[in-house]
């Protein structure tokens, strides 16, 4: 014989429930866009921050300022500037292909269009991941 409280929860499990999570709506185009160019400027903006605290850090242990009072710890101080940007370069770098790929699904732009967005942002945050320093001519600009 099944008691109240056996009917009871049988009686919640086959109820549907109305309070279940749903999906959240897709973001439309100009919101994805948005949300692409915002990233790409977040992790260009990171990576030349990143680069300027690595290229200080070098500086203070083995260049031209490791003769200053105090180098060893500007040096510590630039790694630990540094250190949180490269940490989150690989979440900015997913959300930013998320919104690249809602892009692309919803046909937003042409490809062209994409892959002048998508080529520096992905460049610069594979860098920053990788710890390789940009080429002299990427970071100096020639004087005229």
């Amino acid at each position: 014989m099944i008691n109240r409280g056996t009917l009871a929860l049988l009686a919640l499990i086959s109820v549907p429930c109305g309070w279940s999570a749903k999906a959240a709506p897709a973001p439309t185009c100009a919101q994805a866009l948005q949300s692409a160019r915002s990233l790409a400027t977040k992790i260009t903006g990171d990576a030349g921050a990143y680069f300027a605290h690595r290229k200080n850090y070098v500086d203070y242990l083995f260049g031209r300022l490791r003769n200053l009072s105090g180098a060893d710890k500007l040096a510590e101080n630039e790694k630990l500037n540094a250190d949180p940007l490269r940490q989150n370069m690989l979440n900015n770098l997913a959300n930013f292909q998320a919104a690249l790929e809602t892009l692309r699904a919803q046909n937003c732009l042409p490809e062209a269009a994409l892959r002048d967005i998508e080529e520096p942002a992905t460049k610069w945050a594979r860098r920053t991941v990788l710890g390789q320093f940009p080429a002299e001519t990427e970071t100096e600009r020639p004087s005229k």
